[in-house]
């Protein structure tokens, strides 16, 4: 009587629950029918398969199928307890399916359990089929699920992959593969045997990117996991599996330094530094030992497989040995500033590089890349395990004297010449605004209206390169700009001691005269106010007498002429 009432119970919180929940179905539940083919006459066996089957407190749909190819023999529920299966219109080819949870607790299931198994007799001819659909006739589809709160049930969607049987010579698949590939190899193999007829079936195999590879091409595989797809002329997949090439590990193996010495040794044993456990050895003479002795200079190998297969092999260069000489055998030549130059030496078997080695990349091989910045001599010392020697080796840089000249200034509204040097070819950047008119030149002209600066790559007589700037400033026109001077006062007191125009180095080049009042030039001076000397009312070391001078300061652009009167 309580088990009834439990039941009553449930079935009324469910019917309440599917009146006042919206139907806004924020979850999905798939099951999926199986596909098979069947011999004429045989069993079929088709499952339903859920995924997502997330705490559901019940379930109902129908299942059809066409009774002139196969006929319903019996069900059978696989991972889910309490399911009820109505069997009343199996003769025209319907099946109701319903379970509820009798306690009303939500039950899960793992993606890929099974909720039901049919079994059916092939009844149709050969080359026929039926789809096996659930669908809501004449049982409505309804999923529920608890509620959040718990206090009612919600609808889930339902998601069907629709299945099938085919009468038809059942389909035989065959497959060969390599098991594993040697770390890094490409060297799989897979090979499949079917029956499936290539006018009805299509077949295909992916790798797991999803890219089909070509039927023809599934040799030389790295590892990986590979998909085999076999579908009908409706595009329905028949069969799918998978197989899996593993990658194997390959050994590590190091035989250390080479070459060695004899040094005077009637022999010397060879015997690996690193080498990976488990190994079987193979020398190049034959022998299988881990170790190797030997009394004749000659090159050595050996190579070690692992359980898998896969290889690693290592050699070593046994030299008579004695007197150490160092050899240098690259090709030397100047470089220009910036550039690198190969250095190699032979002649031993360690080598290090002495003494200053700035702009060597290493300092313990014979083989390294040199980038001084001055020319320069390496050192580098050579040993073999008999004895040791050591060679200097001179690097000359060619010394770069191209400039695009000093940063000077312009007038507004005025040209200048720019002076860049040390050149063979010059090639000035391109300027949108302010361009120099002959790009090629080394002395252009600009006419900026605002301070710029232009850069010019220069290639001198060494093919050397070399990228320098020159800042142009602007200045307004000196004469209207600079004050004039009229007197100074060379009494030493800190005040107009000299003659002295405040900044004009702005405006670039000039030039000071100052004469007598006889026209005497007493006092002459190119780009005066450069440096710290300046006009005191002195000449020829001795001072000038009081009175009235005159002086020109003359710039590109503008000259300034005026008296100039000395008290003392």
């Amino acid at each position: 009587m309580r088990s009834t009432l439990t039941r009553c119970l449930f079935w009324l919180c469910l019917m309440l629950s599917v009146g006042t929940q919206a139907q806004a179905q924020d979850d999905t539940l798939t099951i999926s029918v199986t596909d098979t083919i069947v011999d004429e006459g045989a069993i079929a066996e088709i499952y339903l398969t859920v995924v997502d089957f997330d705490s559901l407190v019940s379930l109902q749909f129908s299942i059809n199928w066409d009774i002139t190819v196969i006929e319903f023999l019996e069900q059978e529920s696989v991972d889910l307890a309490s399911v009820a299966v109505g069997e009343s219109q199996a003769g025209t080819g319907n099946l109701r399916f319903s379970w509820f949870e009798p306690q009303g607790i939500p039950q899960t299931l793992d993606d890929g359990d099974r909720i039901l198994l049919l079994r059916f007799q092939a009844v149709g001819e050969l080359g026929t089929s039926s789809p096996v659909e659930i669908t809501g006739s004449p049982l409505e589809i309804q999923v529920r699920r608890e509620s959040e709160d718990g206090g009612a049930f919600t609808p889930v969607a339902l998601e069907i992959d629709q299945g099938s049987v085919q009468i038809g010579e059942q389909l035989v698949v065959d497959i060969d593969f390599t098991e594993s590939v040697c770390e890094g190899d490409s060297t799989g193999i897979i090979s499949l045997q079917t029956n499936a007829d290539p006018d009805v079936f299509t077949i295909a195999w992916f790798d797991a990117q999803g890219n089909e590879i070509p039927t023809n091409a599934l040799d030389n595989l790295p590892a990986g996991v590979y998909e085999l797809r076999i579908t009908d002329e409706t595009g329905n997949e028949v069969f799918t599996t998978t197989r899996e090439i593993l990658s194997a590990s390959v050994p590590e193996l190091d035989l250390g330094v080479s070459p060695r010495s004899l040094c005077g040794e009637a022999s010397i044993t060879l015997e690996p530094e690193l080498v990976s456990d488990d190994v079987d050895f193979r020398w190049s003479d034959g022998s299988d030992q881990p170790q190797l002795t030997v009394a004749v200079p000659a090159n050595y190998s050996l190579t070690v497989t692992n359980q898998s297969g896969c290889t690693a092999t290592d050699s070593v260069l046994v030299l008579e040995g004695g007197d150490v000489v160092a050899n240098l055998v690259s090709s030397i030549f100047p470089i220009c500033p910036g550039d690198s130059i190969s250095l190699d030496v032979e002649g031993g078997t360690d080598f290090e590089w002495l003494g200053d080695t700035e702009g060597l990349n290493r300092i313990d091989t014979r083989q390294v890349l040199a980038s001084p910045d001055s020319s320069r001599s390496y050192q580098i010392a050579v040993f073999d395990g008999c004895g040791s020697d050591t060679l200097a080796i001179p690097i000359e840089v060619f010394e770069v004297t191209a400039t695009a000249g000093e940063d000077t200034c312009v007038i507004i509204g005025d040209r200048i010449q720019l002076m860049a040097s040390g050149g063979l070819f010059y090639e000035w950047e391109p300027n949108d605004f302010y361009p120099v008119d002959d790009p090629t030149s080394p002395t252009p002209f600009v006419g900026p209206l605002e301070e710029t600066t232009y850069a010019v790559l220069i290639e001198d007589i060494n093919g050397c390169l070399t990228r320098d700037e020159v800042v142009v400033s602007t200045a307004e026109d000196p004469a209207e700009t600079i004050v004039a001077i009229n007197t100074i006062t060379p009494n030493n007191d800190g005040d107009n001691d000299a003659l002295d125009f405040g900044d004009i180095e702005k405006f670039g080049s000039n030039s000071l005269r100052v004469y007598s009042r006889w026209g005497r030039l007493v006092y002459n001076k190119v780009d005066y106010q450069t440096d710290d000397e300046r006009f005191e009312g002195n000449f020829e070391g001795e001072e000038l007498p009081a009175g009235t001078y005159y002086y020109v300061l003359e710039f590109r652009t503008g000259t300034i002429k005026q008296s100039l009167l000395i008290v003392r």
